[in-house]
């Protein structure tokens, strides 16, 4: 009887424009609200208003406006929590695509007591709440991570703004259906990737970093310092290789002009039909003494630069191994023709 009466007294405090929507409201709060019990923990204005938003949030949810039911849910909740609302309001984030949230808030109506509730009621809707989320987990789709060429734990990982934990990297973490922004740093690397995850879907993103080098492996890197004597040995053979290369090619360069300009010295000199041995009194001497002299600095230029080549490659050859590795391209290499002579290099 008194159950009657309090209800008969919550529904003429509202017009009649709202007399069908808190009626069913007053009925469903009945069932959830032991009033006995109400009537000793909590303000009655306070049940008023809890009895309220929860009509208008299942006319909402009714109507299709999920976003408007879950606010008043929500409030609702606020006053009073109960197993029976964070139902209502998980089954609200579902309709809105919010499935992470959803299974949040089905999770807690499992663990919350019956407060001011009808046990009976509640224990219910605990019961709902651990069906609908074990179905809604296997809609939720996963992302996992893979970190390649650096320690995982060493990377942050966002999704859409939110720390990615990277315990849950290879073991996934639930995500909502959608696009999602993935940005994964490692020191000043930065790499960006987008997820369009569905329903029921496990995708895995791959990051690749580039591991920084430790103290000890940048001063590996730095060249040893000129006091080394093994270095100021290689230095110098060096050194002495590419001289004795420098004027191997310039005495072939020297020979290979000059050996050109007695050729040409010499046909001028046969142009005049002038016999060498004896000479005519018809040669142009001038051209017979140009001829002797060029091929004279021919025959020892030739003979010099071919002297500095095999010496620079002599050298160069015997340096040190790990020192060649940087000038592993170079190549020099000497060239005789009948009438021409010279050096080619690759550098």
């Amino acid at each position: 009887m008194r159950t009657r009466s309090t209800t008969a007294v919550l529904s003429s405090k509202f017009g009649s424009g709202h007399r069908r929507s808190q009626a069913v409201g007053a009925i469903l709060f009945t069932c959830l609200v032991s009033v006995t019990q109400l009537s000793r923990a909590q303000d009655e204005a306070a049940v008023n208003d809890a009895r309220e938003l929860l009509a208008q949030g299942l006319s909402a949810f009714n109507a299709g406006h999920f976003g408007e039911a879950l606010d008043k849910y929500t409030r609702a909740f606020s006053i009073m929590k109960l197993p029976a609302l964070a139902v209502h309001m998980a089954r609200a984030d579902v309709k809105l695509g919010r499935f992470v949230a959803a299974a949040d808030l089905y999770q807690e109506a499992t663990q919350l007591g019956d407060g001011v509730g009808v046990p009976t009621a509640q224990s219910r809707a605990r019961g709902e709440a651990q069906v609908e989320r074990s179905a809604l987990l296997l809609r939720i789709p996963k992302l996992l991570i893979r970190v390649v060429g650096v320690d995982p734990k060493a990377v942050s990982v966002q999704v859409d703004g939110a720390t990615f934990p990277s315990e849950s990297y290879e073991s996934g973490w639930l995500v909502d259906p959608g696009t999602h922004k993935v940005t994964a740093s490692f020191g000043n690397q930065l790499q960006e990737q987008m997820a369009a995850m569905l329903e029921g879907e496990a995708r895995e993103l791959r990051f690749t970093f580039e591991a920084s080098p430790t103290p000890k492996q940048k001063d590996a890197r730095q060249p040893v310092q000129s006091g080394n004597p093994t270095n100021g040995g290689t230095s110098t053979m060096r050194t002495a290789a590419w001289a004795g290369f420098g004027v191997g090619g310039a005495g072939l360069l020297v020979s290979g002009i000059t050996g050109l300009l007695a050729l040409s010295s010499r046909h001028r000199a046969d142009s005049t039909q002038c016999n060498l041995e004896p000479r005519g009194s018809n040669c142009d001497q001038n051209a017979l003494d140009r001829y002797g002299t060029y091929r004279t600095i021919a025959g020892v230029s030739f003979y010099t630069g071919l002297v500095g080549v095999i010496t620079g490659t002599a050298l160069y050859f015997g340096e040190p191994a790990q020192k060649k590795t940087r000038d592993a391209r170079v190549h020099v290499l000497p060239w005789l023709g009948l009438e021409s002579a010279g050096v080619e290099g690759r550098f």
